[in-house]
């Protein structure tokens, strides 16, 4: 390795669940993230609302919440329809601003448009849109590195995902899936090596997703074997090799500080799929009418075809279409059978990031709510949510909230404009939202248990494992802020890494490293000469006080 060692080395776990680790480290399954736990601090932190990648990312490498960096999903809502591909936030990362600090840097594989262009050191950013499969040219920073990089570790050390999650082979072969989980970790930290050899850095950032990919793919469905476990085998074998490839980093990088932060938890799925647009139909907000030929084939493709290719073909195919053709494909599909002109309300249907927009008259083309009227209809709509309830009875969401009760800025038109956090069932499992090829499915209602071919999951259809609301915080050392604070979120990861790099804090921080409050100063002595009393007003006082018991009875 090269002699220069990292002051910093940042981990991003992807989809790393904080129940679940403690769970395996009660087991002893966890040894260098215990390690490090014991030479500092784990606590829980509070993912973004929506607990989806890209705004929960961008908010962590900011330090600003989304309503301030614009991230709020991998696409970019426009009409009514969806563009593949996130915004840059419009807040510098703290990757960036360290660099303008005198730092060198290095950032390895974090999803979105986040790493800035120039970083002072390198980069190789991760995918853009769930659709891309491997980094290009225009995803390293400098450009030469790209050719070394193929050169000496090969192109497959460049592909962002090492299984095919569009292929549902998780639940067909558990053990297959967790072999090509075991090659991704192998090839990232061969990267990291290579490349913190090729350009030593001051901070190496370097991101996984392994945790994130078995999370959606291998936790069992009700009623199948393990369903009742509180981590299931192929995840626990996940996990213990992103142990073990941490480890393999901190062996040969020897860096004096390590953070790990994972952007958001993981848990199972209910045998429920659910359509919020035919919900929002029953509620009266939306009309429905015949789906186009366009748009059946669009929902066919989109759940099916890009499945059933082979995944050469598929991503020969996807890379010479560019964003255009998924575009087209997720706008048709997501959208399909909304009657405009009679509708107020209707949802991108994404389980990751559930959500409803206005039909809001001069900002989507068929509008009909008065822009004036805009918080009226979305507080009805809220509540009329509020209350849905699952088959059991239960409900189906725990918190409707308006964008403006949880983002604040000047991006925060950006946002959909009700975030709903879906409620668990008895089981602690987290319902499905309805995939455009399966629509057809609900008969007319807005609720199905999950069909037989669909059990399997996989990328495009019913995924086995969905987000969380937490994540966790690593940091070793740890500052005694940080261990004191009451509860911690994404923003708070920004003031820490400036801490430990002892470097001054941006001041566009929303959550500034949070110290303990300075002892009040002693205050001074009174001089008696300052009182502004005559003598004798001041034996006069005496006696008064003295009368009271307060003091002894002053000399005469």
């Amino acid at each position: 390795m090269a002699e220069r060692k990292p002051a910093l080395l940042f981990l991003g776990l992807d989809g790393v669940d904080p129940t679940v680790v403690d769970r395996l480290r009660g087991d002893g399954e966890l040894p260098v993230l215990s390690r490090l736990a014991e030479a500092g601090t784990l606590r829980p932190i509070e993912s973004t609302v929506p607990a989806a990648t890209c705004p929960a990312w961008a908010t962590c490498l900011t330090g600003v919440n989304p309503g301030r960096h614009g991230v709020f999903d991998f696409t970019v809502a426009d009409g009514y329809e969806v563009r593949f591909g996130s915004p840059r936030p419009a807040v510098p990362t703290w990757l960036e601003m360290l660099g303008e600090q005198g730092l060198s840097v290095g950032a390895l594989g974090f999803p979105g448009r986040l790493h800035g262009t120039r970083l002072a050191g390198f980069h190789v950013a991760g995918w853009d849109t769930p659709l891309e499969t491997e980094a290009g040219l225009r995803h390293v920073y400098p450009p030469s590195l790209y050719h070394r990089i193929r050169e000496k570790l090969g192109p497959d050390v460049l592909q962002f995902a090492a299984a095919d999650e569009f292929a549902a082979r998780a639940a067909d072969d558990p053990d297959e899936f967790v072999a090509r989980l075991a090659e991704g970790l192998d090839r990232r930290v061969a990267l990291a090596l290579f490349l913190s050899r090729e350009r030593p850095v001051d901070l190496l950032a370097v991101h996984f997703q392994a945790a994130d990919t078995a999370g959606h793919h291998l936790w069992p469905r009700a009623a199948e074997a393990g369903a009742a476990d509180t981590v299931p085998d192929g995840l626990r074998r996940t996990m213990r090799m992103l142990d073990a490839a941490v480890g393999r980093l901190l062996d040969e990088l020897a860096p004096a500080a390590v953070v790990a932060v994972s952007d958001h938890g993981m848990g199972p799925t209910a045998d429920l799929v659910v359509s919020l647009n035919a919900l929002l139909a029953a509620g009266g907000f939306q009309a429905r009418g015949a789906e186009g030929a366009l748009d059946q084939t669009a929902a066919y493709v989109r759940g099916n075809i890009l499945r059933l290719l082979p995944r050469p073909v598929r991503d020969l195919a996807l890379r010479t279409a560019g964003t255009l053709l998924p575009d087209l494909l997720e706008s048709r599909s997501r959208f399909a059978g909304i009657a405009w002109p009679q509708t107020r309300a209707f949802s991108d249907e994404l389980t990751y990031a559930p959500s409803v927009r206005l039909n809001v008259r001069g900002r989507e083309p068929e509008g009909i709510v008065e822009p004036a009227g805009r918080g009226a209809v979305a507080a009805e709509v809220a509540a009329f949510l509020r209350e849905a309830r699952r088959p059991d009875g239960g409900p189906l969401f725990a918190r409707v909230r308006s964008r403006e009760e949880i983002y604040d800025g000047p991006l925060v038109d950006r946002a959909p404009d009700l975030l709903l956090e879906p409620a668990l069932d008895a089981a602690g499992r987290t319902p499905l939202l309805c995939p455009p090829h399966l629509r057809p499915r609900l008969d007319g209602g807005w609720w199905m248990p999950i069909p037989a071919d669909g059990r399997a999951g996989g990328k495009g259809g019913l995924l086995r494992g969905a987000h969380r609301p937490q994540g966790i915080v690593l940091a070793a050392p740890a500052p005694a802020w940080l261990r004191k604070a009451g509860p911690l979120d994404l923003r708070d990861v920004a003031p820490l890494v400036h801490g430990l790099l002892e470097r001054d804090e941006p001041a566009h921080l929303e959550r500034p490293r949070r110290r303990a409050p300075a002892p009040p100063a002693a205050e001074a002595p009174l001089d008696p000469a300052d009182d502004g009393l005559t003598n004798a007003d001041r034996r006069a006082l005496s006696r008064r006080l003295a009368a009271l018991g307060y003091i002894e009875e002053p000399d005469r």
